[in-house]
């Protein structure tokens, strides 16, 4: 029950019974994304690797998660250049990452295992199963970018993982904090916390984000307040030295800290004496 947040992935949709997709769907803290095992979209391969579902099956059993959870990510497995598929058939593959709105598409070229009854069966050349796995990847790509650029400027509940920088959003997309950002002389503080982030940018690939207005506080303990504020006191004392050796005005102290994203306010005694700043509180 302590337990935030939990993710499903490498389900065979076939094993998703009434009980689990109402789980799925309707559990707080089981996170909008699921991987499926869908292998091919073509109702003859499918059934040539023994798997037991048809194409119609995960079509409308992603059909059914998106009506009960719109949010939901779906990403899945589908193979290349399986021995026996056609062209058409390996269009019908092609087409399922639209049909099922796939946003993680991993993509694997076949290659033979010794003993299996796929190995026995002919062949496609390499040079055409590449082929396939290339546009497969190509388009599962292009549909991965699109939505990520559709979270530019929403906010994101991200799971911040080792490095401190980098984490998951609830729908499994990744983010990244950038390095630019006033909290990184902290790299400890934010690991394994849950904070709301602003998205601002998209590489294709991954989200970058920052923290909403005060989330970053309301996530640390006292002890990394107390030592955020410390910090930060001694950098704009430097700052201001730096101005006052250069004959030039040190900036309103409060202006320059209402331009970051964390809510500082400097106390009137500190902007009276910016040659030695030592206190800061919160806002």
């Amino acid at each position: 029950p302590a337990l935030q947040r939990l993710r499903l992935s490498s389900l065979d949709s076939i094993e998703i019974d009434e009980r689990l997709f109402e789980i799925i769907t309707g559990e707080p803290r089981v996170m909008p994304h699921v991987h499926l095992s869908l292998q091919s979209g073509d109702d003859m391969i499918l059934k040539r690797m023994k798997r037991r579902h048809l194409r119609a099956d995960a079509v409308r059993l992603v059909e059914r998660l998106k009506a009960k959870r719109p949010d939901i990510a779906i990403g899945a497995d589908i193979i290349a250049g399986f021995p026996t598929e056609e062209e058409d058939m390996f269009a019908n593959s092609l087409a399922l990452l639209e049909d099922c709105d796939i946003v993680f598409g991993h993509i694997f070229p076949y290659s033979p295992r010794p003993g299996t009854a796929a190995a026995r069966m002919p062949q496609l050349d390499r040079a055409t199963i590449k082929a396939r796995a290339d546009r497969l990847r190509t388009a599962a790509q292009g549909r991965k970018a699109h939505w990520l650029e559709s979270m530019i400027g929403t906010e994101r509940r991200v799971l911040i993982e080792r490095d401190g920088r980098t984490g998951h959003a609830e729908n499994h997309a990744s983010v990244e904090i950038p390095a630019t950002e006033d909290f990184r002389f902290a790299p400890d503080a934010l690991k394994g916390r849950i904070m709301t982030l602003t998205i601002t940018a998209s590489d294709g690939a991954k989200l970058a984000g920052i923290p909403a207005r005060g989330d970053i506080w309301n996530s640390l303990s006292a002890d990394h307040l107390d030592f955020v504020a410390s910090h930060e006191a001694c950098k704009l004392s430097r700052a201001a030295n730096r101005h006052r050796s250069n004959d030039r005005p040190f900036p309103h102290a409060q202006h320059a800290i209402d331009q970051w994203p964390i809510p500082f306010v400097v106390s009137a005694a500190v902007v009276k004496d910016d040659a030695n700043i030592s206190t800061i509180g919160w806002a």
